[in-house]
């Protein structure tokens, strides 16, 4: 079969190229259904997302984008966001809300910050962007044992530039005034976010692909096995080949090239440069209300098991049926079971009784953080740009090897298809 533009993945980022596209498209889809990491499952009446999902941006026209697609059916909330400090939840940032941490605490955050801001470190991993921006005590205190659970990996190894954006840093007067009284402004990149009001996020990935499909065919259980850039060939499961003019591929960077064919040694020893930290999702179905009142909370203590919790109870009413919650554990200890993770979501106060739990579901992602390790940069460059001399073009969190959200997948498709005139 011969096509033009072929797309590789009809996550975000895939659907975006096509619906950018001037012209037509095939996209094909490993999974049953589109959405890749943003889909939403639906299992015993639960609608569950793989991971906490909101809409968020300061991009105008991504805001408008999603408005137009969901035509209105949105929710609108600030964010509720905790840290679990001692014992006791604080509010979101942790480093803006020092007031709610005890006193010897706070009093040695800000002298060690104090100290640190004087020092003049050099920055050149994440680990010492943390120590530089939040004092050697706060960060062993919060920031650098909750970022080693997330990413499983020696912060000393992360290049600090792929992180700044996610971490508010308040001046050392802001931290100070926030250890006497609540803070006056917002923080962080999502202090006020948007969800489908019925459908999961799910619902944002239907209304792309129903626009999409008006002029493109998407393909799904399309399962791909092999690349040939030099004859433009696609392998899929099952026998199916196809021809292309362009590829674009959202396939995760390292199973890309370990599946083309052609590449150059130098290609192929980067292949293992490409690290990522995987999770799973334990969705908890309970009786009742829920116990807490936040959105999501974080969790840096090594002894439990989960990084961050969330409540989609809280994002829209259809995600758990009537006169139930739903709550959903990030696990990356891999030794942790399901019933581990209920007896913590017990001692951190989120669920009161291990009775009222009437439905389990565990959804294990093997990609969900690209770890952006010292060095990488270059060679990511490098390998991104000798695939685009094949006529592949990667975008996607795990396709270009970016730490993006949904927003910036939606961009970086709309502009790949437009700079490549299809």
């Amino acid at each position: 079969m011969d096509e033009g533009l072929v797309i590789l993945g009809a996550g975000v980022s895939g659907l975006s190229v096509a619906y950018h596209a001037r012209g037509g498209a095939a996209i094909y889809e490993a999974a049953e259904e589109p959405g890749g990491l943003c889909r939403t499952l639906r299992v015993g009446g639960y609608l569950l997302d793989l991971g906490v999902h909101t809409l968020f941006t300061s991009d105008p026209y991504v805001s408008n984008l999603y408005e137009e697609l969901l035509e209105g059916r949105l929710n609108s909330q600030e964010s509720l966001a905790r840290i679990y400090y001692r014992g006791a939840y604080v509010d979101f940032p942790f480093q803006a809300n020092l007031w709610q941490v005890p006193e010897p605490d706070r009093l040695l955050f800000l002298e060690s910050l104090k100290g640190e801001r004087n020092a003049q470190r050099e920055i050149r991993t994440y680990k010492d962007w943390l120590i530089a921006s939040f004092g050697p005590a706060m960060a062993e205190a919060f920031m650098i044992p909750y970022n080693e659970k997330k990413y499983g990996v020696d912060l000393a190894r992360l290049d600090a530039r792929e992180f700044h954006l996610k971490n508010p840093v308040p001046s050392v007067e802001e931290m100070a005034a926030g250890s006497k009284a609540p803070p006056r402004k917002t923080y962080g990149h999502n202090p006020r976010w948007r969800y489908p009001k019925y459908g999961g996020f799910q619902s944002l990935v239907d209304a792309l692909a129903a626009r999409v499909e008006k002029k493109a065919k998407i393909h799904l259980s399309a399962k791909v096995v092999k690349v040939e850039p030099k004859e433009r060939l696609v392998f899929f499961q099952g026998g199916a080949v196809v021809r292309y003019k362009l590829l674009v591929s959202t396939i995760a960077l390292d199973s890309l090239l370990g599946m083309t064919q052609g590449l150059s040694e130098g290609m192929e020893r980067n292949l293992n440069l490409f690290e990522k930290q995987g999770v799973r999702i334990m969705s908890f179905g309970v009786e009742g209300e829920p116990e807490a009142s936040f959105h999501w909370a974080y969790y840096p203590q090594r002894e439990i098991p989960f990084l961050r919790v969330s409540i989609p109870s809280f994002f829209a009413a259809d995600v758990a049926p009537g006169g139930h919650h739903l709550i959903q554990a990030e696990v990356t200890e891999p030794q942790a079971d399901p019933k581990a993770v209920e007896e913590k979501l017990q001692d951190v106060g989120i669920l009161n009784s291990r009775e009222r739990v009437v439905f389990r579901h565990v959804a294990n992602l093997a990609y969900a953080y690209p770890l952006h390790t010292i060095g990488l940069e270059s060679k990511r460059k490098a390998v991104l740009e000798e695939l685009e001399t094949l006529g592949i073009y990667c975008i996607g969190r795990f396709g270009s090897w970016r730490y993006q959200d949904a927003d910036k997948c939606l961009i970086e498709g709309r502009d790949v298809a437009w700079r490549l005139g299809v």
